[in-house]
């Protein structure tokens, strides 16, 4: 009795955490637990070599299947709480964004909700995590029922308040299109370059696609503000070389509104200091200093404008020319990996520390949701 109270008191309760835990992440089902094969090694384990639990039963330790039930939950419940502090501060800091998609099984006749999350946290590492695959059980797939079924899923992890922070990357449904219209939707490329592959390739011959295919991606490709802001954060592409001069000043405008609206509200929020024009000084050489590469892209200021506004947007045009004359070959992490711009923004964000919060917020959108298809594809 000694031996199964010491056992009890000590074993138990981490072997049930354990074994529910391992139902979850294998996806085995809770019966398993009442297994005569999985009792009869646990018997073993227990009798090895006549440790101190030889004597132990094994159907003693064991949790029933309501017990594991009622843990699954608990485990549950406090992931989502523990998840649910992280994806808010991603949300508060517009880091975040969602992928929702439905699906239909032709066969069983039911249909489900899926939502992923994709995040960058404050060491720049991007993170995609599935909140979500579930019935879903509203009575159509209206607009209005769709969007009362994602904030549902969301407002399990407190995210239903902040859902006008958060980005929504899917394909182009038209009930997901009108659910998700009042807030900021990025689609799906993958999904586009499959329908411009369909439409071309079940059209008469390969001389169509090769005439048509560059129409088609015009036609069907509508370039988000999201898309531009991307391609400059992106060091290697910062400089926009195969785009027109008026997409090119265009999209550097954006970058700039952005950056600006960034020292807006750290110095409202008084948490982090804007670029101090003695740090953006010191940081350009005196060759570059005479002549700045978006100077010709320059909007005439606003006579209206107030003297804090005309502050904050020189320094941010300023942070972008320092960004834009930056000495690539000097950033180590770009050798290391030239396919992840966020270590290159981990490792300049003390000189440009907003341009740094923007390449967060705007690397943690993915180029697809594909991710939520291979959720739905195992169930």
């Amino acid at each position: 009795n000694s031996k199964i109270n010491r056992f009890s008191s000590e074993k138990k309760k981490t072997l049930t955490s354990l074994i529910a835990l391992w139902i979850c992440q294998n996806i085995r089902p809770i019966s398993i637990v009442e297994d005569e094969g999985f009792l009869n090694i646990i018997q073993q384990c227990l009798s090895w070599n006549g440790g101190p639990f030889n004597n132990i039963n094994g159907n003693d330790i064991l949790p029933s299947r309501s017990t594991i039930t009622r843990e699954i939950n608990r485990q549950a419940n406090d992931i989502r709480e523990r998840l649910g502090v992280i994806l808010r501060k991603g949300a508060k800091q517009e880091c975040l964004a969602i992928s929702p998609d439905l699906w239909s099984d032709k066969f069983k006749q039911n249909s489900s909700l899926g939502l992923t999350a994709h995040f960058v946290d404050d060491q720049h590492i991007l993170h995609s995590i599935d909140l979500c695959c579930e019935p879903y059980n509203e009575i159509d797939k209206t607009a209005g029922n769709v969007l009362k079924s994602i904030t549902a899923a969301l407002s399990r992890f407190g995210l239903d308040q902040l859902i006008d922070k958060i980005t929504f990357v899917c394909d182009c449904g038209s009930n997901l299109r009108k659910a998700l219209e009042d807030y900021q939707v990025v689609h799906c490329f993958p999904h586009r370059l499959n329908n411009v592959l369909k439409r071309t390739f079940y059209s008469a011959g390969v001389v169509f696609f090769k005439r048509h295919a560059p129409q088609l991606l015009k036609a069907m490709f509508s370039l988000h503000d999201l898309h531009w802001i991307a391609a400059i954060l992106n060091p290697h592409r910062r400089m926009l070389k195969h785009a027109t001069d008026v997409e090119r000043a265009h999209a550097y405008c954006l970058v700039q509104a952005r950056v600006a609206k960034l020292m807006e509200m750290a110095q409202i929020d008084n948490n982090e200091e804007v670029l101090s024009p003695a740090t953006i000084s010191s940081t350009l050489s005196p060759r570059k200093k005479l002549k700045s590469y978006t100077t010709q892209f320059h909007d005439d200021t606003d006579l209206g404008e107030t003297s804090s506004n005309m502050i904050i947007a020189k320094r941010a045009r300023r942070e972008l020319e320092i960004y834009l004359q930056l000495n690539l070959t000097n950033c180590k992490c770009l050798n290391d990996d030239m396919n992840n711009p966020l270590l290159f923004w981990k490792e300049q964000e003390h000189v440009l520390p907003n341009m740094s919060r923007l390449a967060k917020q705007i690397f943690s959108i993915p180029a697809s949701s594909t991710a939520l298809e291979r959720a739905f594809s195992s169930v």
